[in-house]
């Protein structure tokens, strides 16, 4: 039975007024994961088109805000069941994805003066800058036409190309970039082929730029104290990938070949994108069957999951304005509303059942 509109709307403004000490000993979860990319004071061309990220000063905010507000577990504290609330509020568990160049140079300094812990995901196939992420290859793409729409004629010439040799129809910068960043992983030689005519190398970004962790790199994370963890071989969303022995694949052999690099016996797993359409009963089996694999990690808020995995929050997105606050506070205010808001309109239906 669904929620009536009005009852939904009536728990959610009850929420909204509600303390968050209130919320937060309400919670039905006592540890939230949040989930980064990249942190840089740079602008970085094969990032910026996809995703704001914070600044160094701004990441620092928000561990300065977690710090004082909460107890940040490891990994290793949160798998043994270590005491998790701080003043009734859950603990934290802070993770970043892909394996970016930015998590060793710019984000492990920070922690370790902060002595704080943190979860790196790493997509195997980018380890040591040997593939570039087709999301990235697209930014470059969008960044290169930008810098050419400075000259009409030559947006004009390099669209009609694109037009041509694509098989789409796009006739304005818009256009063109709402169409590429709409290419997904299935279409990956169809972005290499916008590469192409763009003069974007990928190879010659990846050896200068070196935007991906090493072998060394994550070697060194893991001797500083920090978790590894699977990120997929390529990338790939899994649910689009169908056959479940190709989705155990991405999953195993990720995991496996961080746990060898890290010296690890078993390392945790976060879905590239979204796992929220994998079979539960496929991914138990998956880990039932690999003692490599520990915990498995999605994006889908403060949702309740199966026991093997654990739901997360995006912290990526700076705040707007300039302003010099942090971020979570609202984000995690929001998070738990959201959280109970659920909780209480799947106990109204079981009342209106």
């Amino acid at each position: 039975m669904v929620t009536p509109p009005i009852v939904t709307r009536a728990v959610q403004a009850i929420c909204r007024l509600t303390p968050s000490a209130v919320l937060y000993r309400a919670m039905s979860v006592d540890v939230i994961a949040l989930m980064y990319h990249v942190v840089s004071a740079e602008t970085l061309p094969h990032v910026r088109h996809l995703y704001a990220y914070k600044t160094p000063s701004e990441f620092v905010r928000d561990l300065n805000c977690l710090q004082a507000n909460h107890h940040i577990l490891s990994f290793q504290e949160y798998e043994n069941g270590h005491d998790c609330r701080r003043r009734g509020r859950p603990a934290i568990l802070l993770t970043f994805d892909d394996g970016m160049s930015e998590c060793y140079h710019v984000v492990r300094p920070i922690l370790l003066r902060l002595g704080i812990p943190c979860t790196f995901f790493v997509t195997t196939s980018f380890i040591d800058n040997q593939r570039m992420f087709y999301r990235h290859k697209v930014s470059l793409c969008v960044e290169r036409m930008r810098r050419a729409g400075a000259v009409a004629s030559r947006t004009r010439q390099l669209l009609a190309c694109v037009n041509r040799r694509c098989g789409c129809r796009v006739y304005t910068e818009a256009e063109f970039t709402e169409w590429i960043k709409g290419l997904g992983h299935a279409d990956e030689d169809t972005i290499e082929v916008v590469c192409d005519i763009l003069q974007v190398a990928p190879r010659e970004f990846l050896r200068e730029r070196q935007p991906y962790l090493t072998t060394g790199q994550i070697e060194q994370l893991a001797v500083d104290g920090f978790t590894l963890g699977g990120h997929g071989r390529t990338h790939a969303e899994l649910a689009e990938l169908g056959d479940p022995a190709l989705i155990e694949e991405e999953i195993v052999e990720s995991c496996e070949r961080v746990r060898r690099i890290a010296g690890r016996d078993r390392v945790p797993f976060a879905f590239p994108f979204t796992g929220r359409r994998v079979s539960r009963a496929l991914l138990t089996d998956i880990v039932s069957r690999h003692s490599t694999v520990s915990l498995l990690f999605d994006t889908n808020g403060l949702a309740a999951d199966a026991p093997i995995v654990m739901n997360r929050i995006g912290a990526d997105r700076p705040a707007e304005g300039g302003t010099a606050a942090s971020t979570l506070p609202n984000l995690l205010r929001r998070a738990v509303e959201d959280e109970g808001a659920g909780r209480a309109a799947a106990m109204m239906r079981r009342f209106l059942m």
